[in-house]
């Protein structure tokens, strides 16, 4: 009798080991799957791409990890050109408070003062306005992802003549959060 409790023993402590054995080959498996898994989605987010189909533009706008496409920012640098050196009396504060809402909170204040000024200045004399044209044949230059260089003319009409005509350089700061476009800075530099 000794002899088969034993024997039953032995084979259920054999049936536990294999069991333990069953289950860390699984555990095993299991481990690698997710390994496998996490290096896969890592892959595919580093790949990820947004498109942005504004409605009646008929283009289509990239983001490929938080970096815009070519398209969408020579689209914005032309577009804040425009605001910034397209004004006249009329429109210099419609302009510079929807150029406002591009800048970053942080550079918000110091670039209202700014445009505030430069507000007053061009509606002190409402028979002067500016004109910007950005040189055709020139890229819009975009640098290290953080600033874009635009190359223009910028011409000054006092009444219906043009009394000066100046080449410039526009260097933007930018930076896009969250997929948002903030303005850091914007200068008028010299060539």
């Amino acid at each position: 009798m000794s002899l088969i409790n034993f024997k039953s023993l032995v084979n259920e402590s054999d049936s536990v080991f294999a069991e333990n054995r069953l289950l860390k080959v699984g555990f095993g498996v299991l481990l690698i799957c997710t390994m496998f898994n996490t290096v896969a989605i890592q892959r595919m987010d580093n790949k990820r791409q947004t498109h942005i189909v504004p409605v009646g533009t008929g283009l289509t706008y990239e983001f490929t990890n938080g970096v815009a496409g070519h398209t969408y920012l020579v689209r914005m640098a032309r577009f804040i050109i425009d605001l910034r050196g397209n004004i006249t009396a009329g429109n210099v504060d419609e302009n510079f408070e929807l150029l406002l809402t591009l800048y970053s909170e942080e550079k918000y204040g110091e670039a209202r003062d700014y445009y505030k000024k430069i507000a007053e200045d061009v509606k002190r004399y409402n028979s002067v306005s500016y004109q910007v044209r950005i040189n055709p044949g020139t890229a819009i230059k975009n640098v290290d992802n953080k600033y874009l260089y635009i190359e223009a003319v910028k011409k000054q009409i006092v009444g219906n003549s043009i009394t000066s005509t100046t080449p410039l350089k526009y260097k933007i700061s930018y930076r896009i959060r969250e997929g948002l476009f903030q303005l850091t800075d914007l200068k008028e530099l010299k060539p």
